[in-house]
């Protein structure tokens, strides 16, 4: 399966932020020669066909090499969760909705391309080289859509709930984004990320393109809001709003990291529910 980000600038290959933008693409992973995005401080997320593909897992980030403990794919849909030996250094929190109509950065390691985009037409092409250089670039939701496709064995039939992705002139009201962007092989698993009021949040993860002859016209995206239930549920120590404490421990204890625990006003032990944690003690108990 294919997918994901090519610009055709000759800027493509640099950090978005040299073009404006505030997103941090740091915790963009090249994996198993295709594309993932790290959304926990142990686990990354990527196309359920790269997850299964042979080579190692293993990832090197700046120099260091993580090791792959676990895979684990979603039961019908195709995508994939990969847990590491030590802790990433950074994540990307989830999207629960779905901008739909909204510009979207998406961002991989496929191959490079160019984007046609005029009154009549819009289409990006597929060149079959410089695959492993981080590349970028901008698209915008049309529309949800559930999409069932034949992953490669032993996935086998896949059905996955998202949105479709457009380029310039295929929606009519859109118009082009500012860095138009198609997906290419390699280039699955990448993440489709969303500006929320100045947060760049994971919104979906690539996992085809629309082909149209020899041109392609979309690309289609598992969206997160749909798998954050399932997210959750394997990654039992998820930390929501990123602050180090996990969701379940502030739900059953209450307070930030930063706050002194509650073990009574007569006995109190000095300790920041963080700290707490960490111990793996309680916050109730001096």
């Amino acid at each position: 399966m294919q997918a994901i980000a090519v610009d055709d600038l000759p800027t493509s290959e640099d950090p978005p932020t040299d073009e404006g933008y505030s997103f941090n693409w740091d915790y963009v992973y090249k994996y198993k020669n295709a594309s993932s995005a790290a959304i926990d401080h142990y686990w990354i997320i990527t196309a359920g066909h790269v997850a299964d593909d042979g080579p190692s897992g293993n990832l090197n980030v700046g120099g260091e090499t993580y090791i792959e403990q676990e895979v684990v794919f979603h039961p019908t849909a195709d995508l994939a969760l990969v847990r590491y030996d030590k802790p990433l250094p950074g994540y990307y929190p989830l999207n629960d909705s779905v901008p739909v109509d909204d510009e979207v950065l998406i961002c991989g390691f496929g191959f490079s391309g160019t984007v046609v985009s005029s009154w009549s037409s819009a289409y990006f092409t597929d060149n079959l080289t410089g695959d492993g250089i981080k590349r970028w670039g901008s698209n915008r939701i049309d529309n949800d859509i559930i999409y069932s496709y034949e992953a490669p064995s032993p996935l086998g039939w896949t059905t996955n709930q998202g949105f479709e992705i457009t380029i310039s002139t295929t929606k009519a009201n859109a118009g082009e984004t500012l860095y138009e962007a198609g997906g290419n092989v390699y280039d699955s698993g990448a993440g489709l990320f969303h500006n929320n009021e100045g947060n760049w949040e994971l919104v979906g993860t690539m996992t085809t393109r629309t082909n149209n002859g020899f041109n392609y016209t979309g690309n289609f995206a598992v969206a997160t809001k749909y798998y954050v239930n399932w997210i959750k549920s394997v990654i039992t120590d998820y930390d929501t709003d990123m602050d180090g404490l996990p969701d379940w421990w502030e739900t059953e204890h209450g307070g930030g990291p930063t706050s002194l625990d509650r073990d009574g006003h007569l006995d109190l032990d000095g300790f920041t529910n963080y700290e707490e944690w960490l111990a793996d003690t309680l916050p109730n108990d001096g």
